[in-house]
């Protein structure tokens, strides 16, 4: 079986890898959810990138600013 490389990274810290994310459009999928005023709340976040902290991250969506404790990130997708 052919072995495809294409945007793949071995070996690279978690960490590293979101930092490589910085100033990208992403949607992060957090572990958690639960209801809001009676209805159940989406566990995804969608928007730039800003900052990388070592507790969380920092992203914007039209104004609105998210902090993301790390530990929390279940996934990130890049906006491709």
């Amino acid at each position: 079986m052919a072995k495809i490389q294409s945007g793949c990274k071995n070996d690279v810290e978690f960490a590293d890898i979101i930092e490589d994310l910085s100033g990208e459009e992403v949607v992060v999928i957090v572990k958690s959810g639960g209801a809001c005023d009676g209805v159940d709340c989406c566990c995804a976040w969608e928007g730039l990138l800003c900052s990388v902290g070592r507790d969380f991250i920092f992203l914007i969506d039209d104004g609105e600013r998210i902090f993301i404790p790390v530990d929390a990130i279940a996934a990130i997708i890049e906006d491709c």
